[in-house]
């Protein structure tokens, strides 16, 4: 369903215009491109929304005054003046909307000031939105809000690994220890998803609706495409890691705010660290093969190793003794179990492992 997009404050409050305007020379977007053609009659209305985020972010000079003037009459025909001057003394009520329009020019003249009233009349809006339940009487509108706040949610446990097929047609492989939350509507009125975990996403295409999944503090956007995200809440490190097609990923820090974007294409990999944000490459066949079942492991820190174990076997792991930090652990396992890789692994690593039920206890030599 294609967004109507009525006034200005509905294009400032759609992240995926927000971030079209300011990359629009970086990437294209198939989604705006259509939508402009669709409706010629609001090309004024999207220029005004384009140059007040472009005013906001700073990344054009200071608007010209008739743009100004567009974008203040876009908010200032929404908003009731109120009747403040009294007695015919005074003229007539167009007289008196006439003196007070022209003060608050006079008063609103930097554009500053300007996009302050506007995202004053912006917040106005979204609460009288949020809470129209409480000022006016429900209808089946606002039934329909409260359905679509509903949210679809999938998980795996420890040990577990899913096959899903969201409403889109994607198809998605979760991995272990795992969740993955979307809205409903999803495929209709939008494509975002929430990911807590590691998973693989192979994305059915759809130019007018762009499919975005949050984890953490990355937010990476997609059109047709195939993809892994890795962002487990104990990992210093997150991962993007993109197969086909072409994708972006949006840093933001702990505010919300966002820092940086990378673009990937296949092949390349978004990786976000405690030191910082880069684009590495990486080996698409053997990135892929936890979603076959098989456990892969290069020159991988026996702490990783540890960490990826518990959730593959669902099991908790205690380690002691000297030298884990130093251990690094090279192999392949296909579908084995917990004994036989363990075993493996401890003739290269030196330990000595017990197995009781859930709970594995590695001790060091």
């Amino acid at each position: 369903m294609e967004k109507q997009f009525r006034n200005i404050e509905e294009f400032l409050a759609d992240s995926s215009f927000r971030h079209w305007v300011l990359h629009e020379k970086e990437v294209r977007s198939l989604y705006w491109d259509a939508w402009v053609k669709a409706n010629p009659d609001k090309a004024g209305l999207l220029q005004e929304a384009k140059e007040l985020v472009w005013a906001l972010e700073g990344n054009t000079p200071e608007l010209e005054e008739d743009s100004e003037n567009r974008i203040w009459d876009a908010i200032t025909d929404n908003m009731e003046v109120p009747d403040i001057l009294d007695g015919d003394s005074l003229g007539s009520k167009d007289d008196k909307l006439e003196r007070e329009s022209k003060s608050f020019r006079s008063v609103l003249g930097y554009t500053p000031i300007r996009i302050a009233m506007i995202l004053i009349a912006s917040v106005i809006s979204a609460f009288l939105v949020l809470n129209s339940s409480n000022f006016f009487p429900k209808s089946n509108d606002s039934l329909t809000e409260v359905l679509e706040d509903n949210w679809v949610t999938k998980t795996t446990n420890k040990g577990e690994k899913k096959k899903i097929h969201l409403p889109d047609g994607s198809k998605v492989i979760m991995n272990s220890d795992s969740e993955l939350k979307y809205k409903t509507g999803f495929g209709q009125q939008h494509r975002e998803l929430i990911l807590v975990g590691e998973a693989y996403f192979e994305v059915s295409s759809d130019t007018l609706l762009p499919f975005s999944v949050q984890s953490k503090n990355l937010h990476t956007v997609a059109l047709g495409t195939s993809f892994t995200v890795s962002s487990f809440p104990d990992k210093k490190k997150q991962e993007v890691k993109l197969f086909t097609g072409k994708v972006s990923v949006e840093h933001k820090n702990e505010d919300g705010y966002l820092t940086h974007a990378i673009y990937l294409i296949p092949g390349e990999e978004a990786l976000l660290t405690n030191h910082d944000f880069k684009k590495v490459l990486f080996d698409t066949e053997k990135a892929l093969l936890w979603t076959q079942g098989i456990l892969f492991f290069e020159e991988t820190p026996l702490p990783e190793v540890v960490e990826v174990l518990e959730r593959w076997y669902g099991v908790e792991i205690s380690v002691s003794g000297k030298g884990i930090a130093n251990s690094k652990v090279t192999g392949e396992f296909r579908k084995d179990n917990l004994e036989n890789v363990l075993r493996s692994i401890a003739y290269s690593s030196a330990f000595d492992f017990n197995i009781d039920k859930k709970k594995v206890i590695i001790k060091m030599k």
